[in-house]
């Protein structure tokens, strides 16, 4: 058996998987962050250490595995979220979430002085969600949080010094951070030295799908035996596509999640473009991803506004109920450094069903934008579904007539792909 962990930005949710891939139990532990204005997207470490902790003791129960049963611990995460741990006296700061905008002033003087970052880094531009960033901001504004003695722990390198007393993190992680070098495959001197750090404060880099160490006495505070390899699964865009065996269809995975995002698998690294994300993929071959800050995060948004859309239930019901086109209401999102939404057209004859399916078509229409970033012949390629907005019918069905084309569900869970790289790894280490 496998236990799968992703540390997704909703939630956490953790798996018992077994070696077809099947599950057994599951749990999912929503997240409760910290916002204030100015940008500020925060998750308190407590929360996250219980999140995972409650999630993975459940999902035990739930499968009612044996801890001898275990034959690895699977983890793969949300990417640019990180806090700074001093190594005497735990970590300094919350966690600073990956859709935090606070460094967005320091990401455009960033910009002016390393004109070679694109071809360094995942991402092709400069964005205030780049560790790179945040950690130049904390620099800047909070010079006393970054010590010599202390450590930039990404989210998943945190939970596995936790259990292992391994720090690590693999190759896919590390590459959207912006401290890393595509060209190198090592942490970038430049990066580093404008934020402050020393390549010792930050984990050690090993490939996606490798064991980043085995548990010890922390691993037995969530139900792990000693001695189980520790396997590190990327981001949880690549496990996901990993689950699909995206490298098998050579599809174009489109996930609807709390940030929509459209994904291919490439057997060469890409080259850099200002409006994709590029990276390693498991074993073997390389990605390329455009993703839009906008998703699921907007419909709850509209649900907590809209009359009668308090759950996910009562808000596709009622959006089901307005036509295509909502009479001629629009909607727009706007996932800038400043983020807004606001409907235009709006009459007397508009009812909380068209505002609510105008967001579902808004969200359809930026996915179409971000799957042509990717020059993917919609009408060749396989288009694959995967999230959890994959599983309604009419969020999909809007999404196909969008698109012009058949879509097809595909289990892209993160969960799943991280167990399927972790079984690859035993098996392939048993060899």
């Amino acid at each position: 058996m496998i236990l799968s962990l992703d540390l997704g930005s909703t939630s956490f949710k953790a798996a018992v998987i077994d070696e077809n891939l099947q599950v057994h139990g599951f749990c999912a532990r929503e997240l409760r962050h910290q916002f204030a204005p100015g940008g500020k997207v925060e998750l308190p470490v407590a929360e996250a250490t219980s999140a995972a902790r409650k999630a993975i003791h459940e999902a035990i129960s739930l499968a009612g595995v044996r801890a001898s049963n275990f034959q690895a611990l699977a983890v793969t995460s949300q990417a640019q979220t990180f806090t700074i741990v001093d190594q005497e006296r735990g970590p300094r700061i919350p966690f600073i979430s990956w859709q935090d905008k606070r460094a967005v002033r320091t990401a455009e003087k960033l910009k002016k002085t390393m004109p070679d970052f694109s071809s360094q880094c995942s991402f092709g531009s400069f964005s205030p969600l780049l560790q790179l960033c945040q950690l130049r901001h904390l620099k800047e504004n909070q010079p006393r949080v970054m010590g010599a003695k202390t450590l930039m722990m990404p989210l998943p390198t945190f939970f596995i010094y936790q259990w292992s007393g391994t720090f690590v993190t693999d190759e896919n992680i590390a590459a959207m951070t912006g401290l890393y070098s595509l060209v190198s495959r090592t942490w970038w001197p430049r990066a580093l030295k404008s934020c402050g750090l020393q390549a010792g404060q930050l984990p050690e880099v090993l490939p996606v799908g490798a064991v980043a160490g085995r548990t010890n006495s922390g691993g037995l505070e969530i139900g792990l035996p000693r001695g189980i390899p520790v396997v590190l699964a990327g981001n949880d865009q690549t496990a996901g596509a990993y689950a699909a065996r995206l490298e098998e269809s050579h599809g174009l995975l489109l996930t609807l999640g709390t940030a929509q995002a459209a994904y291919t698998y490439q057997e060469r690294m890409p080259r850099s473009n200002p409006s994709l994300i590029r990276g390693p993929y498991p074993r073997h071959g390389h990605y390329q991803m455009a993703a839009d800050d906008c998703g699921g995060n907007l419909i709850n948004w509209a649900k907590s506004i809209l009359a009668g859309c308090e759950t996910d239930e009562k808000f596709f019901s009622l959006a089901a109920h307005s036509p295509p086109g909502c009479r001629g209401l629009l909607f727009e999102g706007n996932n800038s450094d400043v983020p807004s939404a606001s409907w235009t057209n709006i009459e007397t004859c508009h009812t909380p069903a068209d505002f609510a399916r105008s967001v579902l078509e808004c969200l359809t229409r930026r996915m179409l934008v971000i799957a042509r970033r990717l020059s993917a012949n919609l009408e060749s390629t396989p288009v694959l579904l995967a999230g959890s907005g994959s599983q309604n019918p009419l969020w999909v069905e809007i999404l196909a007539k969008t698109l012009g084309v058949r879509v097809k569900k595909t289990d892209g869970r993160p969960c799943v792909g991280a167990a399927r790289m972790a079984l690859w790894t035993i098996q392939n280490n048993r060899q």
